[in-house]
């Protein structure tokens, strides 16, 4: 999982971005597995996430209406398929 250090802040949240190579759901969650298990990570709020797997689009909002489906929209537009970011 490759992590960027830059931490995202935008009306008071904090976003900070992920991504690896996924070419299933079992890899992705355990992605976000390993991920959670960082202690910067551990005390989110959400991990919201989406992924091309096998030409199907996959997306989880975790409680964060919407996000899912924007970074999804970015995956296609930058047509990347099978990765997850988080």
């Amino acid at each position: 999982m490759r992590v960027f250090d830059r931490i995202i802040s935008d009306r008071g949240s904090r976003y900070a971005v992920s991504g690896a190579p996924a070419a299933s759901r079992a890899e992705v969650a355990a992605l976000l597995a390993g991920l959670k298990r960082n202690k910067r990570f551990a005390k989110a709020t959400h991990h919201s996430w989406a992924a091309v797997l096998g030409g199907e689009p996959v997306k989880e909002d975790d409680g964060e209406s919407g996000a899912g489906a924007l970074i999804l929209q970015m995956l296609e537009r930058a047509r990347l398929a099978d990765h997850v970011v988080v």
